[in-house]
């Protein structure tokens, strides 16, 4: 932690600003990138140079410092050629970020900030979650809740000087031999006695360096004595404002909808996403970055831009849930609300989602918009453990007892939680069984995903020579027939009387992705 806050300091001393966030994200560089911790998001560029590899595109969000994250906020896009905000068009080389900007134009460039900063960034929610990750009840509750009242709790401090001298201690604080009896033993010593000496010397200065820092870390969160740790200005993450100075018209961002409503109509029914079109004060110094999960916890806003023409998404909601039987559509229910306030084509989950409710937990849930074909499809896989239980693999059962003992086994309803969002180490077995699962929910489904691909794809084929009934209508009934993961009631069924199914007799064949899985673990960062 020393020398960590050696690092934040000098980073401080040359003109940047600081947070909490800072020292969480060194602890995800010394844990996750270890030796790579030097690396930049744009050295990633040299993977991505011959489109072998997948395009990351990382998120968080721009909020306010005394209104709820939930009410105003702007996504903020990471990738390693630009990052900015779409709702203004504004983006900037990565190398770029953090650097000071006035009126559009470069005034001091910093040194690119490290990959695991911005890590630490994405993630922030941990730090906003400190005070609540030394209590065991709170890992029983829903981590997403937590942080998003955590975080709302905090809104109305306005902390702009966080960084104090009281903030540094002296090492001579404690003293490391006390235990410890004096040297006062005859001369002769053995060697075997002296490395006892010295390694009981040791690990009593190691456990009091470790008492000391998680003394004043829960102290900063459970009381105000800290200011750094006691707000959301301490908390979130800190950047210069890239914006800063320059003019925007009022309401920018905001977009027309049809009717008489307009987005802020629609949304001020509640508080949630009801100040999202408001502009950004460009006048202020410095924007507060915390972790997207705070508004939603699904990036579905960077693909949700029309110039990207998204036509299919493939969601893995792992969210925590109360129990194994709640139904898996609290975050993307809020997705759709985000599109509707923006006026942008969404499937609806909401209607969906009431006749989904009405049968057994899936594995897979099928959302798309039988009235409109420019809508996307949504293929949502949310965190169940339901097949994986009797099947190694799909249509392969299990026969040993050591097969089914490593398959039999709840995520959410666990009194021990192994699975919770506040565990930082998983144990073998965990991780084993969790990867495995989603491993084999996602195979159990390869064919309807590539059903609906290739759907998609004659959709698009037929377009461009007549006129279409629409990708929608013709795919809904196409996989209400094959697969049946449209909810089966009456009002879908009058949907897709009339709708013709699609010829597939004759597939075409998929490609292989180009990278091995042996060679996927380290696509990103495998030194040349």
């Amino acid at each position: 932690m020393l020398q960590y806050l050696n690092t934040v300091m000098t980073k401080y001393k040359i003109g940047q600003p600081v947070s909490f966030t800072d020292f969480f994200g060194h602890l995800i560089g010394d844990t996750l990138l270890n030796k790579r911790k030097h690396y930049k998001l744009t050295d990633l560029r040299e993977k991505l140079r011959d489109g072998q590899s997948p395009f990351p595109l990382c998120t968080c969000l721009h909020v306010k410092n005394a209104v709820d994250a939930r009410e105003f906020h702007e996504w903020v896009e990471f990738s390693p050629y630009e990052i900015g905000m779409a709702k203004y068009g504004t983006f900037m080389d990565t190398k770029l970020f953090g650097s000071k900007f006035f009126m559009g134009s470069l005034v001091r460039q910093y040194e690119e900030l490290p990959l695991h900063y911005l890590q630490g960034v994405w993630g922030s929610a941990f730090c906003i979650l400190f005070n609540r990750l030394v209590n065991k009840e709170s890992r029983k509750k829903d981590p997403v809740g937590i942080m998003r009242d955590e975080l709302e709790s905090s809104v109305a401090k306005d902390v702009t000087d966080f960084v104090d001298d009281s903030s540094s201690e002296s090492e001579n604080d404690i003293d490391i031999t006390d235990g410890i009896e004096p040297a006062n033993e005859p001369v002769k010593i053995s060697r075997a006695e002296r490395e006892a000496k010295t390694a009981a010397k040791n690990q009593i200065k190691d456990e009091q360096k470790s008492m000391r820092w998680t003394s004043i870390m829960q102290s900063a969160f459970s009381t105000h004595s800290i200011p750094l740790l006691s707000s959301r200005a301490g908390r979130a993450g800190m950047v210069h404002n890239f914006m800063r100075g320059v003019s925007l018209e009022t309401g920018y961002g905001s977009v027309s909808v049809s009717g008489d409503e307009t987005p802020q109509e629609l949304a001020s029914t509640e508080c949630l996403f009801s100040r999202i079109h408001q502009p950004l004060h460009t006048n202020i110094k410095s924007l507060y970055l915390v972790d997207s999960g705070l508004t939603f916890n699904s990036p579905y806003p960077l693909l949700l831009r029309p110039e990207r023409e998204v036509d299919l998404y493939l969601s893995f909601d792992f969210s925590a849930r109360e129990s194994d039987d709640t139904y898996p559509f609290k975050e993307i229910k809020l997705a759709e609300k985000w599109a509707r306030v923006n006026n942008i084509p969404f499937p609806p989950v909401e209607e969906l989602a009431r006749r989904y409710e009405k049968e057994e937990m899936r594995n897979i849930y099928l959302f798309m918009d039988v009235n409109d074909s420019e809508c996307p499809i949504i293929l949502h896989f949310p965190l169940v453990n339901i097949g994986f239980r009797k099947f190694t693999k799909p249509g392969v059962p299990r026969v040993s007892k050591e097969e089914v003992s490593f398959a039999n086994f709840d995520i959410f309803n666990d009194p021990e939680t192994p699975f919770s969002t506040f565990n930082f180490a998983y144990d073998n077995e965990s991780f084993d069984r969790l990867s495995q699962l989603t491993e084999f929910n996602t195979l159990d489904n390869a064919d309807l995903i590539l059903d609906v691909v290739a759907g998609i794809i004659d959709d698009k084929r037929t377009r461009r020579l007549a006129a279409p009934l629409g990708k929608a209508s013709s795919i809904v009934k196409y996989l209400t027939q094959i697969s049946g993961v449209f909810p089966k009631d009456a009002s879908t069924t009058e949907l897709v009387a009339d709708v013709s199914v699609p010829d597939t007799s004759e597939k075409q064949s998929v490609k292989k992705p180009p990278v091995t899985d042996d060679e996927y673990d380290d696509v990103w960062f495998d030194a040349k």
